[in-house]
């Protein structure tokens, strides 16, 4: 599938073509449910296994992401990764939330869980942050740049929205924690078992106002082509589309 009049071009890093797609609360239209149905499709394919993950492939042959209602695929940004010919290498979700009231993650610790990890965060318990998940990369460019251009940019989607933390459950089947500790994400303390996937998930989180690890220079990098391909500006504070106005961030796009 080739990218839709609502994916908007972040710029090509790596030999990757970046690219935001905002979905956004309410119903959907035709395309953008097509763009959903795509990114999904994706998943199963990344995440199926004859043996272990066979859930994640129909009767039909068909893929999805049977780990996850669709709900969850709403209101959030969704960044995406392609090839020279449109088809998808990779894709990782920034979903805007506030700390307390809309954070399926949090929400699902209990009290004193939660109160220790806003505590370790630093985060005031009203504050906005971002949630970061569903990092699907297609097997055959594992190992490649195509992980590392996705978290950055995930990063850089949430430092433009001008939050100041990001969290998510990371799995550790394959060393994801350890990968993301490049970034400078650290570990909150809180471990989640995931039997669709067969593995265990940790909770990490990213101080979005310090330096990014050795990704650092990356991730300021895309902030400004973030900024700069107005993509942020087309999308009212309530999650509803709007139209774009001017730019006169300073940041320029990389050539």
């Amino acid at each position: 599938m080739s990218p839709g009049r609502g994916e908007v071009p972040v710029g090509v890093v790596s030999q990757v073509a970046l690219s935001l797609r905002w979905v956004p609360a309410g119903p959907l239209t035709v395309e953008q449910a097509a763009a959903v149905a795509e990114i999904r499709a994706f998943r199963g394919r990344a995440w199926y296994e004859p043996v272990a993950r066979p859930w994640f492939r129909g009767a039909d042959g068909g893929h999805d992401d049977a780990g996850e209602d669709e709900r969850y695929d709403r209101a959030a940004w969704h960044c995406l990764a392609r090839g020279a010919e449109g088809q998808l290498l990779g894709c990782a979700r920034v979903t805007p939330v506030a700390v307390a009231a809309s954070s399926p993650v949090l929400a699902g610790l209990d009290a004193a869980s939660r109160a220790d990890v806003l505590c370790r965060m630093g985060q005031p318990a009203r504050g906005a942050g971002v949630e970061l998940g569903k990092l699907a990369v297609a097997p055959d460019r594992r190992g490649g740049p195509v992980a590392s251009v996705l978290v950055a940019l995930s990063l850089a989607v949430g430092r433009a929205l001008g939050s100041g933390r990001a969290w998510g459950f990371v799995a550790t089947g394959r060393g994801q924690d350890r990968f993301l500790a490049h970034y400078g994400c650290r570990d909150l303390g809180q471990e989640r078992p995931y039997p669709l996937y067969g593995e265990v998930t940790r909770l990490m989180w990213c101080d979005l106002t310090a330096p990014a690890g050795r990704f650092e220079a990356l991730v300021g990098d895309l902030v400004c082509r973030v900024r700069h391909c107005g993509a942020l500006g087309r999308i009212a504070h309530d999650g509803s589309e709007e139209r774009a106005d001017e730019r006169t961030d300073p940041c320029r796009p990389s050539p």
